[in-house]
């Protein structure tokens, strides 16, 4: 069984540009439903060990919809109507 981890999100919330530009990979989803996304990011970040973070658009319908980070270190963080950060704290034991 994949580990699975809870996620404190940080409303409207963006990683400042270039702040993580070599841990930074951007996806669309491939849904427009926001909520089937953010359950697919999560999973996907679940089963990344290197995850540490994650932007959803919430607009998903336009395009380069998600981002994940992987190095804490450069999570400096910018008031972003448009995205919620959710960034991984705590594993859950199942």
């Amino acid at each position: 069984m994949k580990p699975s981890f809870l996620y404190k999100i940080v409303p409207d919330t963006f990683i400042t540009e270039y702040s993580c530009e070599e841990n930074l990979l951007v996806f669309d989803c491939s849904t427009n439903d926001y909520l089937t996304c953010l359950e697919d990011v999560i999973q996907k970040c679940n089963n990344q060990q290197e995850c540490v973070a994650f932007s959803v658009r919430k607009d998903i319908a336009t395009g380069d919809d998600y981002s994940f980070y992987f190095d804490s270190t450069c999570l400096v963080s910018e008031s972003d109507e448009g995205w919620n950060l959710y960034k991984k704290s705590i594993r859950l034991a199942i």
